[in-house]
């Protein structure tokens, strides 16, 4: 009696997947591609080995590398599952036949640690070509047509408000560097001893050493530098104070001399001390010190 049909074809289908029993009560089912027809160039197919029990792929000796397997297919990677318990290989069409016919996937030995073997046989497929080699007049098919460029986003409000963003920067920039210009000018126009200076070139006067108010300007700039009344017997601690006098001690520690002689003394000496040079002296280290420095000297407390 023959078998009815839907059981001839259940048992075909299942046919791939069927497993066997190998020593030790291992088992290993081959589950093969879900269809054998119609592949073509570029197709990748994937086979998979379940392993039973569980964990037995660890005692793999290795897997099968990655490699041609002869005219029509490549096996382009073989791994182990998370779980360990079956081992996924898949291979690629590389070329295409000009009629359809039948290939096969490799036939594989698997060895294992304790010396057993999973063998897999070859599986039948068929592949086919892209076009038919009897199409016939290939000359009225359509030719390929040139690859559409995508179109181009839109930069124009883009670019204009990187601009935008650019001359704000600048603008930025270039406020701040005439702010910073001017407060150092500022600060340095307005420094005791470039006052000073300032002071007696405006006097204009024949001898300087002979004019009380460049005495009084050079002793006003040292009053607002140290920010209180500067007298020779408190000039070391200012001097401890304002160590960027220190190059010109000697000078200024002659300079009160002679100013305590002047005004107190009614000593003749002073004459031959040269105010402006002086001055012009504490000017340069005064601006040397504070270049780059935003800071203003107080005010001097006379007590």
């Amino acid at each position: 009696m023959r078998a009815p049909a839907p059981i001839v074809a259940f048992l075909l289908a299942t046919i791939p997947a069927m497993g066997f029993v190998m020593a030790d009560g291992i088992t290993a089912t081959v589950l093969q591609p879900s269809r054998a027809v119609a592949y073509t160039i570029g197709d990748v197919l994937e086979q998979q080995i379940v392993l039973k029990p569980p964990n037995i792929g660890q005692t793999l000796i290795s897997l099968p590398l990655p490699k041609r397997e002869g005219q029509w297919v490549e096996r382009i990677s073989s791994e182990l599952s998370n779980d360990q318990d079956r081992i996924i290989l898949e291979y690629q069409i590389i070329n295409a036949p000009l009629k359809t016919q039948f290939v096969s996937l490799p036939a594989l030995q698997l060895d294992l640690s304790d010396g057993q073997t999973i063998s897999v046989e070859p599986w039948r497929f068929s592949v086919s070509p892209q076009i038919p080699a009897d199409i016939g007049d290939q000359s009225e098919l359509e030719m390929m047509l040139p690859d559409i460029s995508p179109d181009l986003p839109d930069t124009r409000f883009a670019s204009r408000n990187l601009k935008l963003s650019l001359v704000a920067l600048a603008g930025t920039l270039l406020s701040w560097l005439a702010w910073w210009l001017w407060q150092n000018g500022h600060d340095s126009r307005n420094l005791p001893c470039n006052r000073a200076y300032k002071a007696l070139r405006r006097l204009n006067a024949p001898s300087l050493v002979d004019e009380d108010k460049a005495w009084l300007a050079l002793h006003r700039a040292f009053d607002d530098s140290a920010g209180y009344s500067v007298s020779l017997g408190s000039l070391n601690h200012t001097l401890q104070e304002l160590r960027w006098l220190e190059p010109m001690r000697a000078q200024i520690h002659e300079f009160y001399e002679f100013s305590t002689q002047r005004f107190f003394g009614h000593s003749a000496e002073a004459a031959s001390f040269d105010l402006l040079s002086f001055c012009n002296g504490l000017r340069k280290l005064e601006k040397d010190h504070f270049s780059g420095v935003q800071t203003t000297p107080r005010k001097a407390n006379n007590r």
